[in-house]
């Protein structure tokens, strides 16, 4: 991902201590302080991997559309970039 932000828009940021790792072929998230690790999916991992706080929901959209193989409609990327994101906040794994 290149992390194309806009100066002074802050978005979501993954917690620091939230291991990212490939194992076994699937994208992980292990959370240290609930000790769950949660199995992503690849759009989900790529949502992820965007969440250094630099990027809103609709420039991670757009970056994951960028690296998506036969990419699906805008309206459907935004869309479930918006569902990992809830995802995401629900399990705690954003600041």
């Amino acid at each position: 991902m290149t992390g194309r932000g806009v100066e002074g828009v802050q978005g979501p940021r993954a917690r620091e201590d939230v291991v990212f790792r490939s194992v076994a072929g699937d994208w992980v998230l292990y959370d240290p302080r609930s000790q769950d690790v949660h199995v992503l999916t690849v759009t989900a991992a790529a949502v992820w991997a965007c969440c250094d706080g630099s990027l809103g929901p609709d420039a991670i959209a757009a970056e994951v559309a960028e690296h998506l193989d036969g990419a699906p409609s805008p309206d459907v990327v935004r869309q479930d970039v918006a569902n990992a994101l809830e995802q995401f906040r629900a399990s705690g794994l954003l600041e």
